[in-house]
């Protein structure tokens, strides 16, 4: 039987060599692996460079309670309005630092909490407002008193994690959003009387992802009121690909040791309606809720077309949401309505990153919807469906920016940009010139644009 006894070989001649692709994907996945575990870690060390966490940075202690089944609005607005009262109250009340302290006043937060504006006269129709990341109702003030002038019912709501402290966004989540839009049109439904009026969705950056969101669960057969028509300001139609990268915080940041990492920026708090700090957890939730988005649209648009008009206004500069994308929507999945886009400065358009050729865009413009360019530029073609409307450009006025659009000249809290002509103003992100620029809070061009919304309103 020694026959049946192997024989000894050394480990070369018994082993088998893998096929050479088995060995090179081998390698490459180890070596990958070992790159993403030298990036993560050292991401990770980083954050203990940042500043440190104060008491704003912490979840709330106060948890909001979640709306009663057929609450009323005005429920709705005092509930909203305590809460939002109880937790500033309870973290900025009590600092020494006046302007911190003044994130507690009575006036911040009425600025901070939802609103509802009825209209003097007959009521056309409903408008539901949704402001954008970090942000509060307040960004959508002006905007609501222009659709309440116009004769339309408006309600602003805040989004949950939003108008009370950075800290409130560590742990929500997109679909607590999608169910307060839900909650949203049903209490201005409540308001109705006799006969259901026309309602519509006016979205800033997240907000216009959450208002196309709900009309997509419209468009795929959802039993919910449909929407006449969307106005979205700096939508977040999609986010940068980087974006996916924050959702790899979780595992770690729970660990007192690594509670920085749960943070892109942490900032001094110097804006009573905005955060500064900017936790990862708040851009894994758009860019999940955005890349959720467009794979629907794409899905419906395949078999077929997309029948509510979606009218959008944008800044050729925008550090935070490209134009290139917003414009993509457009030609890509034929969205009906209307684009307007707000140029750069013409002698300054080579000073700024990834800055749109708008003599291009103009020429070239396939999509469906009307395109307007709103332009210093005189003599900027205008054909087949693309119009211009050429405005008095302001010389230290270079470009609108991501958060400007919502805002008139004279607000209460960003009229710098009348104050100081010395100041060069713009998207300061996007910038290489080597002027000194201050991010742009307001939009010079407010009234045009809320003229241009008008010609959509019946």
């Amino acid at each position: 039987m020694g026959h049946l006894i192997p024989s000894l070989k050394n480990k070369k001649e018994r082993g088998i060599k893998p096929p050479l692709l088995l060995r090179i994907t081998r390698s490459f996945l180890g070596g990958t692996l070992l790159l993403f575990l030298l990036f993560y870690t050292v991401w990770l060390l980083f954050s203990f460079l940042s500043p440190p966490l104060m008491p704003w940075h912490e979840a709330p202690v106060i948890r909001q309670i979640a709306p009663a089944e057929g609450l009323s609005l005005e429920e709705y607005l005092q509930t909203e309005r305590e809460y939002v009262r109880l937790t500033r109250e309870s973290i900025y009340g009590s600092q020494e630092d006046p302007v911190l302290r003044s994130f507690a006043s009575e006036e911040n937060i009425i600025r901070n909490s939802p609103f509802y504006r009825e209209p003097r006269e007959e009521v056309k129709g409903s408008v539901l407002l949704l402001h954008g990341l970090t942000d509060s109702p307040y960004t959508m003030s002006a905007l609501g008193d222009f659709f309440a002038r116009r004769g339309y019912r408006v309600l602003a709501l805040r989004l949950e994690g939003h108008g009370t402290v950075p800290g409130a966004l560590l742990h929500v989540r997109f679909d607590e959003w999608k169910q307060q839009v839900l909650q949203g049109v049903m209490l201005l439904e409540s308001q109705e009387r006799g006969r259901k009026s026309p309602l519509y969705l006016a979205g800033f950056s997240t907000g216009a992802a959450l208002s196309l969101s709900y009309t997509l669960d419209v468009l795929e057969g959802a039993d919910l009121t449909k929407p006449e028509a969307l106005f979205l300001f700096s939508p977040a139609f999609a986010v940068s690909p980087a974006a996916a990268l924050t959702g790899l915080h979780a595992p770690v940041s729970h660990f007192p040791l690594f509670r920085k990492f749960a943070w892109l920026d942490i900032l001094a708090e110097e804006d009573p309606c905005k955060y500064s700090s900017f936790p990862k957890n708040a851009a894994w939730q758009i860019y999940r809720l955005s890349r959720e988005n467009e794979k629907r649209v794409a899905r419906y648009t395949k078999n077929n077309d997309f029948t509510i008009p979606v009218y959008s206004f944008q800044s050729a500069a925008d550090a935070t949401v490209s134009a290139q994308a917003v414009i993509r929507f457009y030609e890509k999945y034929r969205f009906p309505g209307a684009l307007t886009l707000f140029d750069i400065h013409p002698a300054h358009r080579g000073q700024f990153k990834k800055a749109l050729n708008i003599r291009d865009l103009s020429r070239e413009w396939k999509a469906n919807a009307p395109l307007t360019v709103v332009t210093g530029e005189y003599g900027l073609p205008a054909e087949g469906n693309v119009s211009v409307e050429t405005r008095p450009w302001a010389e230290n006025l270079f470009s609108l920016s991501h958060v400007a659009l919502l805002f008139s000249p004279d607000d209460a809290l960003y009229s710098r940009y009348g104050e100081d002509n010395s100041i060069t103003w713009g998207e300061k992100r996007l910038f290489t010139g080597e002027e000194e620029m201050e991010r742009l809070r307001v939009n010079p061009f407010f009234e045009e644009m809320t003229e241009i919304v008008s010609r959509y309103l019946p």
